[in-house]
This record gives structure tokens, sequence and C-alpha cells, in this order.
């Protein structure tokens, strides 16, 4: 059954930042529409906190295979080719080619038998309901379902990702209902370090916005507490679609909004309304993505 767009325009646009069918974008429009003029709502407290330890976690975000290059290589890459945003969840799809136990690994809560440092997202947990898959954290308002994941699959993935370890480390198993003390110290950590957690929940609500530049990789790092980095390598350089790229990022039909401040050569410059800035560096790489992804030397993402 047919259903008439609120606006071609608001509709489209949703669709431009998010990924999401015409019709899901039109659909979700209209709800945003009624309670303001937006056409994608901002995360909660919660939420936004959820997806900016989500987004570091799968910090390669995209590798497109050209001139026969291997797609992700000896790097877990994992692309988003739809989101769709809500105050208090997300649902995000994953490239069909993502190796679920690589996505696993980044994200389920795990001791470092070493050091005893936690590794993946500090009290995240997941669930099952009639054959979905959700992410969340005990306590909190705040959840990521991925889409067209199965229950099946996703236990699967976790056996795999954890075969031979010992059961006592993974924290996501012997504390499913609660957050662990080493949890809620780590996370403490993180949001003092990093306080502007808002600027990975909006690019992860615009993520598909990038498409406008064409990258055959994309990849996202914290270099410090204020600024979060996206690197995208591009076969060429295109002023239009960079202007095109900075009119889609700061529509103030999208919020939370976000300002353009400049340009420092190729790099554009947004500045978030918690004063963060979103640094997008475009670059000019003419190899494989997979090759390229191995030789450039990024920034290490804070630890979550």
């Amino acid at each position: 059954m047919s259903q008439k767009l609120l606006s071609p325009n608001n509709a489209r646009l949703r669709q431009r930042a998010t990924g999401e069918p015409l019709f899901s974008a039109n659909r979700n429009s209209r709800a945003c529409w009624q309670s303001g003029a937006s056409v994608l709502p901002a995360a909660s407290t919660d939420q936004r906190f959820l997806e900016a330890q989500f987004l570091c976690a799968i910090d390669s975000l995209k590798c497109v295979p050209i001139d026969h290059g291997l797609l992700g290589d000896s790097e877990f890459v994992f692309d988003l080719p739809r989101v769709e945003p809500h105050a208090d969840q997300l649902i995000v799809q994953f490239d069909r080619r993502t190796e679920l136990s690589d996505l696993v690994l980044s994200l389920l809560p795990s001791v470092d038998p070493r050091d005893g440092y936690v590794q993946g997202i500090p009290g995240l947990r997941f669930r099952t309901d009639k054959g979905k898959v959700s992410l969340h954290v005990p306590g909190r308002k705040a959840e990521i379902i991925l889409d067209r994941v199965s229950e099946k699959a996703w236990l699967c993935a976790v056996s795999t990702a954890f075969a031979g370890v010992d059961p006592s480390l993974l924290i996501w198993s012997q504390s499913p209902e609660q957050v662990s003390a080493a949890e809620t110290e780590q996370t403490s950590g993180f949001r003092t370090t990093m306080p502007t957690d808002d600027l990975e929940s909006i690019l992860l609500r615009r993520i598909r916005a990038l498409d406008i530049l064409k990258p055959v990789a994309v990849k996202a790092w914290r270099p410090d507490g204020r600024e979060l980095h996206v690197q995208v390598r591009v076969v060429e350089h295109d002023l239009n679609l960079a202007d095109d790229l900075i009119t889609t990022m700061t529509d103030p039909r999208l919020t939370p909004d976000l300002r353009f401040v400049g340009r420092d050569r190729t790099w554009l410059k947004f500045e978030s309304p918690s004063g963060g800035m979103i640094v997008v560096r475009v670059e000019l790489g003419r190899r494989s993505p997979a090759t390229a992804l191995k030789e450039i030397s990024f920034t290490p993402t804070l630890p979550l």
C-alpha cells in the first residue's frame, strides 16, 4: 500500500544520511517531524554514550574491494549500509560479508588475562527476542539492534569468537544482568577522557552521508577528547562533492546541529553542540583499499 510522502526532500535527506529505503525514511521522517522541525532525532544521553563506544569499537568502517583488493584482508573492516536512528535506539545493518565473529570480539567485553584490562565495550550485553539480536547495557535506557542478524548466526559467532577462552574471563557471560566493578571503573575513565561523546553518535546517525565523497575506505578514531577524526580515502578529490557533503551534514533538519567551521586543505571541520570537532580527512589513494588500510599509520583509538 502506497503512502503519500511528507516531502520528498525531507525523506530523501534522511535517506541520504542513514541509507534507509525511501519508504522507511519517509515513515521515520514523519514521526520526527511531528515533534519538531527535524527528520533525524538526537540520541538520549544513555543512547549517545552507547553509540560512542560502539563506533570506537568498530573504528574501521568501510573497505571497498577495487582493483582486485581483498575485503578487509587481515584487518577487521565493518561496513554499515544502513542505520535507523531513534531517541533510545539505533538499528544498524552490517554488510552481509561481515564476519560476525570479528564483530563479536570487537563488542562483547572480556578480560585480557595478561593485564586484567577489559576488551570490547565495558558493560555491553546482548539479548535475543523473537530471533532478533540487540545490544544493551544493564541499567541504561539504550539499545542497538543488529538488523538481519539471526539469533542462530549470532550465537554461532559468539561460540567461534571465544572458542578456547577461559569462561571466567567472559564478563558478558559471568555477569549477564549487571555491570561489573571493573567495567564501571573503565567506563568512568572513558567518560573522563571523552567528554564529547556526541561526536560518534552524530557521525553514526549520518554515516551514509560519507558516501557522497565516494570513499573506498573509512576509519574513525579519537586523537584526543575533543576531536573525532574520520579518514575518508578516495580515488580522486572532488571539491563539488566536498561541498555537497558539507551541505548535507549541516542541514538544520538533521539534529543535533553541526556547524561547518572551515577547511584545512582537504580536511573539513565541523563543530558539535558540545563544542567538540568532527574532522573529515579526505585523502587520496589509488591502490587497493585493503592494502592502503594496512599501510596507513592511524592514531590509535583511546581504550574503552
